[in-house]
């Protein structure tokens, strides 16, 4: 279980804006092959550009596929601190958030 809780906080704390999955295709696709040979059914793992950094794993007979998002989305900063969402998160007041763009971190309240 704890193994489980670190390995999802590693991959949200990955840096992995909408357009940018590079990062966390990389840790997914490391984790996939350190940990292939422990799983008692084994994928044909089917990955590349012409996926767009999509990971799909393929399952048995009859066949059954994983497919996820696997970037981060939410929010963009204009003008300083200013937050505008990205797709359809709920705003909620309260919450500090950080980021990292070329310039160095942000933080937003």
């Amino acid at each position: 279980m704890q193994q489980n809780f670190e390995l999802l906080k590693s991959l949200c704390e990955t840096h992995s804006p909408s357009g940018d999955e590079e990062a966390i295709n990389q840790q997914i696709l490391a984790y996939i092959h350190q940990n292939f040979a422990g799983w008692k059914v084994k994928p044909e793992i089917i990955y590349g550009r012409e996926f767009q950094h999509c990971i799909l794993l393929v399952f048995g007979t009859p066949r059954t596929a994983i497919y996820a998002h696997m970037d981060n989305i939410g929010f963009t900063v204009r003008y300083g601190t200013q937050l505008v969402k990205i797709g359809g998160p709920r705003i909620k007041n309260g919450y500090n958030l950080t980021g990292r763009d070329r310039h160095g971190a942000i933080e937003c309240l």
